[in-house]
């Protein structure tokens, strides 16, 4: 389950990437940002390469991955 911060920043809607859980306002999928994480990106590295996101919500989609995985 989402925290309300997180809901803020990780939605999903059908009609909307298909579904797939990604940030609000953006394209920018949960599996993006774990892709960016496991090449090697850093957080200030995703900053500047990706405008849509931000600490916030690099961070929400992190915690969101993370529940998924349990």
């Amino acid at each position: 389950m989402m925290s309300d911060r997180d809901g803020a920043w990780i939605v999903s809607d059908p009609a909307v990437l298909g579904g797939r859980p990604h940030i609000r306002g953006s394209t920018v999928t949960v599996a993006r940002v774990l892709e960016l994480i496991g090449g090697g990106k850093t957080v200030d590295d995703m900053l500047r390469e990706e405008p849509a996101l931000s600490r916030a919500a690099i961070d929400a989609a992190v915690r969101f991955s993370g529940r998924l995985s349990h």
